[in-house]
This record gives C-alpha cells, structure tokens and sequence, in this order.
C-alpha cells in the first residue's frame, strides 16, 4: 500500500519592508488623517488590484494590495484624487476629510481601442510595481491577445515578457533568467500548484476564464514567498459577479469552457464556477481503424470560488481547482483477453482565506491551504476463464502500477501595516506540513 512520508517545515517569516515613494515631502505625522478602503469593480463587485491613487496637491499616492485594499496619509485638506487602471474609466473624487475616512470606490469597466489611422494614446499593458523585478497583468489585457488554436493562456503571454523564454517549443514550461521550469514557484489563490501544465505542456492548467490577475516576480522575492531560485507566478481567480448572474463560453480546437457566476446575495456574497474539457479522445473515435483498440487522451479542470462579505471589516472566500490529463489505451487480442494501460496526472487545490480590516492602516490576511499533486501509471492483462464440457479452462490476471506525489497542508497568517505614504510593513508566520510519496510500484499476478 503507498505511504506518504511526511515532513513539516515551519516558517516564521517577519517580512518589513520600506516602501519608498515617488514623492520627495514627508507625511507632517502631528497633523494628518488616513483614508483606506477598497476598490471594486462597478459591474460585479469584485476587488481591483493594483489600481492607483494619486493626490496630485499633496503628490501622495498608492496603489491598491492584492486584495483591494488601499490605504493613504493625507493632510487635512480639499483632496482631489484621482483613480486609474489600465481595464478601468480613471475616476475623481473630491472629498475634504477631517478625520479619518473609509473611502470605497468603484470603477467601471472600459474597452481599450485605437483609432484605425491615428494614435492618440499608449496605454501599458503590464504594471510596473514598486517591487523588484515585479509585473502584474490584467487578465483582461491577456484575453485580447492572439490565442493559440483557439486558447488563451496565460503562461504563453508571460513568455513574451523580457528575462522569460519558453523551452521546447510548444511548451508552456518558463525559463526565468535561466532558472529551469522546475524553479518556479506556481500559487493558486495563495496554494501551490507543482505540475502547472495539461497536454504534456502544451497549455497551461489555468482557464483564462477564472483568472482574474497575474503576478510575476522574477527577483528580489519576498520572505513569505519562501526561497526560490527563478521566479514567482502569483495568480488570483475571480471572486464572482455580485451584481448579476452571468455566463461566458468558448469552443476552440482543442477544448471547450464555460464559466457561469452570480450573486448568492446581491452585493454580500457571490459565486464562481468554471470548467474546460478537450475533446480528441471523442473526435478520434471514429478514425480507429480496428474496433478491437481503443485509444485516446483528454484533460479537464474545474475552478470553484465563493466570496462572502460578512461585516464591511470582514471578507472570507473559498476556492478549489480539480485538474486531471488521461493517456489510455485498451485493447482486445480476443473476445477473452483485453490489455489495457493508462497514465493519469491531476491537481487538487483547496484554499480558505479571510481578510480582516483592524483600522485604516492596518490590513490582515490569514489562508489555509491544501494541495495535492498525483501521478499514476498503471497496465492490466485480463484473460477470463471459460467452460469447455463442463472443464474450466484457466483464468488470469496481471497488472502493475506506479505511483508518486505530494500532499501539502500550509497556514498563514501576514499582516500590513502602512504607517504613511513613505512606508509599508507586513510581517507574518506560516507553517507547511510536506507529504511525499516518492515511488510507489506494485505488482500483482493472479492465477
């Protein structure tokens, strides 16, 4: 019977960093008030990362977390900020805070174009953030792209990005300033994902569909990270339209998705669900030229989110991913003996997290997580039995099978603290509990 081996590694990570800003004035601490709160999407609810915020008055600015949250440390003053991101309408707000202020803001949506003949703006595709060596990429920048025999993926865009190159061609795998593929750190939601890859590579395991941002760190990592050799693909799913219900799909050559996402309680809690399935098991079925042999290959996955707004303080979400590629091969040498042989790799992921807002400068996020990674080879020889007058002629069985994985159980807990404009300082723990099933081959001969 397969045995994990289990081994915990404990990380006690105090991360504090100096984030320093564009602008050369202190914060006057004797005198000043805080605004914070979140930016959302105006059409359905969900959290905006990376948008800015600028006060052009008082030259401070920032920039929304990976949960939406901002925070800012202004002078008690008439304030006109002004709110940008690339998939968004930039927005003003007037305001004259005298104390400190929760402030959410909505952004509505907007389509990027350019005028057939005349250039009249350049808009990045890619936000250059104040961490080293650090990107993020809308996923609605990814989806205008050319898609690659009808699939989107967003590991094929990252590859376009300088310091990254594709291996084998076709391959989805990532080079990073000439770390190999197996040196990239791949989260889901904050949980790790180990084989990042359906159809031996050729696309990745993310439906662009459920992905709403992707982050890229190619340097300078972040002790919460943990140590990485080559790079950090942080990709977040969306959350769900807290508005309204709504539905999108693709057929393409290879696969086909849906996506379908609504309100559970409208502008409270909110729901996700999204799968993809490739069909050239089904379409080769009739080209098999011997109905004694069955051969074929597909893959799926399935991406599941809730989002739930317990307090206006308070936001929890829960997540999981299934994904799973199959190679089989069945064949019947005669109407008593059949040979079958399969390999199957999958992906599980379960993700709990909840944001807690402590004041208008402090933000906390505590993730629990779990992750499986599998992969089974198996083979099988059946030879049944039969009765020739009133004789029993022999019955046999053979089969092999080879199996490996990796199960973790991690809990986290880090907090922000954002003193003023000048200075950012996030701190936490978290603890990783490591199972391994290294090789496990078993053999059975039955008589």
């Amino acid at each position: 019977m397969p045995q994990f081996l289990p081994r915990l590694t404990f990380l006690v990570t105090a991360a504090v960093y100096l984030s320093v800003q564009h602008s050369p004035l202190a914060v006057a601490q004797e005198n000043h008030v805080t605004v914070s709160g979140t930016v959302t999407d105006a059409e359905t609810g969900e959290l905006v990362v990376s948008a800015t915020l600028y006060v052009a008055a008082q030259d401070i600015g920032g920039t929304t977390n990976q949960y939406g949250f901002y925070s800012l440390t202004l002078q008690p003053d008439s304030v006109r900020m002004i709110v940008n991101h690339v998939a968004y309408a930039p927005q003003v707000i007037m305001y004259a805070p005298q104390e400190d202020l929760r402030l959410d803001i909505s952004l509505v949506p907007i389509t990027l174009a350019l005028d057939e003949i005349e250039v009249i703006a350049t808009v990045e595709s890619a936000l250059q953030t104040t961490q080293m060596s650090g990107i993020s990429l809308p996923v609605q920048n990814v989806e205008v792209l050319p898609a690659l025999l009808g699939e989107v993926d967003v590991l094929r865009i990252i590859q376009l990005l300088p310091g990254v190159q594709s291996g084998v061609e076709g391959s989805t795998g990532l080079y990073v300033r000439g770390g190999g593929p197996d040196q990239n750190l791949y989260l889901l939601d904050g949980t790790q994902i180990y084989n990042p890859s359906h159809l031996f590579g050729f696309l990745s395991t993310f439906n662009p569909d459920a992905i709403k941002d992707v982050r890229l760190l190619k340097g300078g990592f972040p002790a919460r990270y943990g140590g990485r050799l080559s790079s950090v693909i942080d990709l977040t799913m969306k959350e769900g339209n807290m508005k309204r219900f709504a539905g999108a799909g693709a057929v393409g050559l290879l696969a086909s998705r849906l996506t379908v996402e609504g309100p559970i309680v409208r502008d409270q809690a909110s729901f996700l669900v999204a799968g993809r399935r490739s069909y050239a098991d089904v379409l080769a079925r009739p080209f098999l030229s011997d109905e004694d042999e069955d051969f074929g290959y597909y893959f799926y996955d399935i991406n599941v989110k809730t989002n739930v707004i317990l307090t206006p303080r308070d936001r929890i979400y829960l997540s999981g991913y299934l994904g799973d590629d199959r190679l089989y091969q069945r064949y019947n040498y005669s109407d008593n003996e059949t040979d079958e042989a399969a390999l199957n790799w999958s992906n599980l992921t379960g993700t709990f997290r909840w944001n807690h807002i402590f004041g208008a400068r402090f933000f906390s996020n505590v993730l629990v997580g779990y992750t499986n990674y599998s992969l089974l080879a198996t083979n099988e020889n059946q030879y049944n039995s039969y009765y020739v007058d009133d004789a029993e002629v022999e019955s046999r069985r053979y089969s092999a099978s080879y199996e490996s994985g990796i199960r973790d159980v991690h809990a986290r807990a880090d907090a922000e603290f954002i003193p003023n404009a000048r200075h950012n300082i996030r701190f936490g723990l978290g603890g990783q509990l490591h199972s391994f099933l290294t090789g496990a081959y078993e053999e059975i001969h039955q008589v």
